[in-house]
């Protein structure tokens, strides 16, 4: 264990519905094994879940009229209930009355010694809707921001590096659970190729420019090669048009979302993986990103394009792309991964997680 708080109890409340953002809910879970890991007693509290074993008629309606009322009323009850509760984590949602009112009852009636909220996002106003009720909730939040920020005694960011509402942050990088990833099983690149890049796909993944490269490299080669596109999101549809456009049909694959050991057997199919590659697009030079440290993790060698500071002591281990638009030298990969097996690349990749990237080793910075 690193730097352990034993016999602590610390209250995790996450605003995510764990039921449905699976994605988030990995995180959130290796999050909660990261506390325990440093000796403490953890209790997780999210959106769509109750901890009572019979779900009442005010956990009902709660639910119906608001998941983050019921998960606030939740965390609150069960601090009634259970004194030792020492340490609050909150994952932080928008600011609006509802949040000030959980903080200043658990200010003024708990002996809470710490409170500390994570803001995974910073700045985050682009992310509110351009709705009328996106605007609202905006106003909304921005009223609300520094009350609730006067009562919370750390911010955590991830991978932020200034101010957060006028006060000074913890920053952490993302963490990962290596316990929640098998170590890949590299197949033989004899003749093949066999590339991965799983998420919810946006304009930031970049995988247009793995397309672009794809093409070129069939044109000039023979190599069987298959790009596999894990996942729904906002890009697919422009990805798939633009798979049809460069006549790529038999070789990229969209499969829906899967998980588990269904995801475990298509990453030992494959020999790289696709991280982030367009960070440029939304104007972020240095990241924290979970998908490349889940890579990592499984010990696969993988493709990024943005500046990971964690990552840098082990760069020789990874297929650096520049941080622009061009296509991506599927050439080079090709040799990148042939190079991979010869040094072994998945066991340092492994082992390098292991080591520096799980979510003990980041929470240590914030609760001494």
């Amino acid at each position: 264990m690193i730097n352990c708080i034993p016999n602590k109890k610390i209250l995790f409340i996450a605003n995510v519905n764990l039921n449905v953002d699976i994605g988030y809910a990995n995180k959130i879970y290796g999050q909660k094994n990261g506390f325990e890991q440093l000796g403490m007693n953890c209790l997780l509290v999210a959106k769509g879940i109750t901890l009572n074993e019979n779900k009442t008629i005010f956990n009902s309606l709660l639910r119906k009229l608001s998941p983050k009322a019921e998960m606030l009323a939740t965390s609150y009850m069960l601090m009634k209930h259970d004194k030792g509760i020492v340490y609050i984590y909150l994952r932080y949602p928008r600011s609006d009355f509802l949040l000030y009112a959980f903080l200043f009852l658990t200010k003024h009636y708990f002996e809470i010694q710490t409170i500390a909220s994570e803001i995974p996002t910073f700045p985050y106003e682009s992310e509110f809707q351009k709705t009328i009720r996106g605007n609202i909730s905006k106003n909304i939040d921005y009223i609300f921001r520094q009350k609730c920020a006067n009562m919370i005694d750390k911010f955590v960011s991830i991978g932020y590096n200034g101010k957060i509402f006028n006060r000074e942050t913890i920053k952490i990088a993302n963490g990962i659970d290596i316990t929640a990833y098998p170590k890949h099983s590299p197949s033989s690149t004899k003749g093949c190729l066999n590339l991965i890049g799983v998420g919810n796909i946006s304009n930031r993944h970049g995988y247009d420019r793995v397309l672009r490269g794809l093409r070129k490299f069939l044109d000039e080669d023979t190599i069987n090669t298959t790009f596999f596109i894990v996942g729904g999101g906002p890009a697919i549809g422009g990805l798939r048009l633009l798979s049809k456009e460069l006549r790529l049909d038999g070789n990229v694959v969209f499969v829906d979302s899967i998980y588990g050991k269904e995801l475990d057997s298509l990453f030992d199919k494959c020999h790289v993986a696709v991280g982030n590659l367009a960070f440029h697009r939304i104007n972020v030079s240095e990241t924290s990103a979970l998908k490349e440290r889940e890579y990592c993790a499984r010990g696969i060698p993988f493709i990024m394009a943005s500046h990971d500071p964690v990552m840098t002591s082990i760069c020789e281990f990874i297929y650096t792309v520049p941080g622009n638009d061009s296509s991506v030298n599927i050439s080079e990969v090709y040799e990148y991964v042939n190079n991979s097996q010869n040094k072994n690349v998945s066991t340092h990749l492994r082992e390098f997680a292991s080591n520096q990237l799980t979510w003990a080793r980041q929470f240590r910075h914030v609760f001494k």
